[in-house]
């Protein structure tokens, strides 16, 4: 599919269900570009973060256009710490203290409020 295309079934499909969702977050805002990876997945683009992140939400009402199967991904970082090995970090089991530690040294940089998970 061409760009223009993806877009104009994205925007189709977010319209529609800015009309049945009782929530008017999904109406302000639009999907402005798109391209198709060489994988066949579909990435879209939105105004901003903010934007990005309403659309993501709201992906159940919209997502379906692109298939049954088609669901949205949702974005995740890695964190590298230099000097310390990975194996002697388990962050899913009772690091509670530890996570949220990194998290405050990091405000600066992530901005407040950040959670590890």
């Amino acid at each position: 599919m061409k760009p223009v295309d993806i877009v104009k079934r994205a925007e189709s499909a977010r319209a529609q269900a800015a009309k049945s969702t009782p929530s008017l977050a999904l109406a302000g805002h639009a999907f402005i570009a798109a391209r198709q990876l060489p994988s066949g997945d579909i990435s879209l683009r939105a105004q901003n973060a903010a934007s990005a992140e309403i659309l993501r939400q709201h992906a159940e009402g919209w997502v379906g256009a692109f298939g049954a199967n088609a669901w949205v991904r949702v974005p995740t970082w890695g964190v590298v710490v230099d000097g310390v090995p990975a194996r002697s970090m388990d962050l899913d089991k009772g690091n509670e203290d530890l996570k949220l530690r990194i998290a405050a040294q990091n405000h600066n940089i992530w901005g407040r409020g950040v959670k590890i998970v």
